[in-house]
């Protein structure tokens, strides 16, 4: 899954944290660290990349040290249409570019290189 993510434009690091939160469910930022093999540092600014796509909940505290910050996908279905259309709309815009670019020089005769 990872392999597929990175042909789709994400980060190694984002991929890692994305197969882990694909599952739709909450996961405490302890728990991607162990699942993704990232230290801390690198999950949160992972998951702050990924805002569009994250849910976070309410961090809860337990003692001392740092909050244990709930975080999810927002929605799988919503993940892969906004996915898809960062990838299908450019991919579109940019082959309608190279069809009128045809149909522009189609018209021009081909240089006679030597002459």
């Amino acid at each position: 899954m990872i392999e597929l993510l990175q042909k789709l434009g994400f980060t190694l690091n984002q991929s890692k944290v994305l197969k882990v939160l694909l599952d739709d469910h909450w996961h405490l930022m302890v728990e991607i660290e162990v699942s993704s093999d990232l230290c801390q540092p690198i999950v949160s600014i992972t998951v702050k990349s990924l805002g569009d796509y994250i849910d976070v909940g309410h961090a809860e505290r337990e003692g001392k040290g740092a909050p244990l910050k709930p975080v999810r996908i927002k929605s799988i279905n919503e993940f892969l249409k906004s996915v898809h259309a960062k990838i299908y709309y450019p991919y579109i815009d940019a082959s309608n570019a190279i069809k009128e670019l045809r149909e522009l020089t189609a018209s021009h005769p081909p240089h006679n290189e030597g002459s």
